[in-house]
């Protein structure tokens, strides 16, 4: 019956997660917890699954407006997995039917360790559809954007005097109010600059519940638009564009 059928795999599930967590507990390489962090997402996504009606599927996510891959699959000594970063900074797995807080990958150490590795895909492989990559070891994790400029979402504001933007869990970027910026997409942009001083992107994109916090602080103008803070007036470059080719 479906019901055994469910009590089975929630159980199964379980000790997967007691296990996952225990090895965890015991790795030294930042390497293993991405991998079972990534695992335990699938575990998850499956319980989920099990909870539906049967359906006939395969392992490839194949439609007419994405490309057709196979999470896992292996491409000479890689391993390649797929991933998605929303507007909001929640990173999902791409084939995840349902994209919401509920379904987004949350432990904020596997988050760093992703987002401190992404970069800019020059592999030569999904380039059209996945233009950011995060390697870890023989493994390639190719990332689609909602954004096309940008995989770097800032989605919270540290409090205090020295304010910083988050992105990934809990990396940090010094915010410089001086340096708010608008695309003629109507999307509110800041520097990216990280510790590696490797310039991977020129901008992040501020989440939308950020920017409309943050817009509270906007004063517009006949033909400048400026930002409040601190006591102090910034001009907002409303005029700046990226070349996305």
């Amino acid at each position: 019956p479906r019901w055994v059928a469910l009590v089975t795999h929630t159980y199964a599930l379980a000790r997967t997660h007691t296990s996952m967590l225990l090895l965890r507990a015991a790795a030294s390489s930042q390497r293993v917890q991405l991998c079972l962090a990534r695992h335990l997402a699938l575990a998850s996504r499956g319980w989920a699954t099990s909870t539906r009606r049967p359906q006939r599927t395969s392992s490839r996510h194949a439609c007419t407006s994405s490309p057709q891959y196979e999470q896992g699959a292996r491409v000479g000594k890689s391993r390649e997995y797929f991933y998605f970063v929303s507007h909001e900074g929640f990173l999902f797995l791409h084939d995840s039917k349902m994209k919401n807080f509920v379904s987004a990958l949350k432990d904020t150490e596997f988050l760093d360790f992703f987002f401190k590795r992404l970069r800019p895909n020059k592999t030569g492989r999904w380039l059209e559809h996945f233009p950011f990559v995060s390697p870890c070891g023989r493994e390639r994790n190719f990332v689609a954007s909602d954004d096309p400029h940008t995989p770097i979402v800032f989605h919270k504001m540290t409090a205090g005097k020295e304010q910083a933007l988050v992105y990934g869990g809990t990396l940090q970027v010094p915010f410089r109010p001086d340096k708010l910026l608008m695309l003629d997409n109507g999307r509110v942009y800041h520097p990216f600059e990280d510790n590696t001083g490797s310039q991977r992107f020129a901008l992040g994109l501020v989440a939308s519940k950020l920017a409309v916090k943050l817009g509270a602080q906007l004063e517009f103008g006949n033909d400048d638009t400026w930002f409040h803070w601190q006591g102090q007036r910034h001009k907002v470059d409303t005029r700046a564009k990226l070349d996305t080719d």
